[in-house]
């Protein structure tokens, strides 16, 4: 289980991908599993193909997995719709 490290909202300085999205694509839903407003965020998303662009807020996650440290970094918005629909993988 990952231990988490450390946690922030920082403003990106450049593209980062977005390790939500992925989650969300690994899913294999269709447009019509997301409420309407969730749709939108969703096209946004995809119209910046997946990426975290500068100048907004996104979450960046230090976590222990396995002994080694890892960087995750999503959308915010991408990752409420994860935690919502329980999209990401249980440890």
């Amino acid at each position: 289980m990952p231990e988490l490290i450390r946690e922030s909202t920082p403003v990106a300085r450049k593209h980062y991908p977005c390790e939500a999205s992925h989650w969300i694509n690994q899913a294999n839903w269709g447009a019509s599993d997301f409420e309407p407003d969730e749709q939108l965020l969703l096209s946004a998303a995809e119209a910046d193909r997946f990426k975290i662009r500068p100048g907004t807020r996104y979450l960046y996650q230090v976590q222990r997995v396995d002994g080694r440290l890892e960087v995750f970094r999503a959308r915010i918005d991408m990752h409420n719709l994860c935690l919502k629909y329980e999209l990401y993988p249980e440890e």
